[in-house]
């Protein structure tokens, strides 16, 4: 798919850095349910007390849990942009570009950038402002 510029083993290893960091990721199935398990069992614990002690509770245990999740998620934000930065290089070499979307916590894309290249007959690719990454091979056999 990337036209020879990019192995399915190169490709690979980058997926399997991306791979330990979304491991890691809490999912929204595991979110509720813990917050399930969390809910139900101390309400049974708990109901002899009252109820007033169980939503106290129960809202204590659900505001933990949100900002567990989104330290969490910060967290493996900030170490897939350090895995693309010594990744990214050798691809943008090559007319290709990782990009992890702000609204994703579950994929990562690699982007053919020397698509746009050939549509426009443009030699040079910039990324994010930077300067100028991508020049195609001078010799092609």
């Amino acid at each position: 798919m990337t036209q020879g510029r990019a192995s399915s083993d190169d490709i690979d290893r980058a997926l399997n850095l991306f791979d330990l960091v979304f491991s890691r990721l809490t999912s929204p199935s595991d979110f509720w349910k813990t917050l399930f398990l969390r809910s139900v069992l101390p309400f049974i614990i708990f109901f002899t007390c009252g109820l007033s002690f169980f939503v106290v509770y129960c809202l204590i245990g659900v505001y933990y849990l949100y900002h567990k999740n989104q330290r969490e998620l910060q967290r493996s934000k900030t170490e897939i942009q350090n895995i693309m930065q010594t990744v990214q290089p050798g691809y943008l070499k090559r007319g290709l570009r990782w990009r992890f979307p702000d609204d994703s916590n579950g994929w990562i894309e690699l982007i053919k950038e020397y698509r746009d290249v050939e549509k426009s007959g443009d030699i040079s690719i910039k990324v994010d402002d930077q300067k100028t990454v991508y020049e195609p091979p001078q010799n092609v056999a």
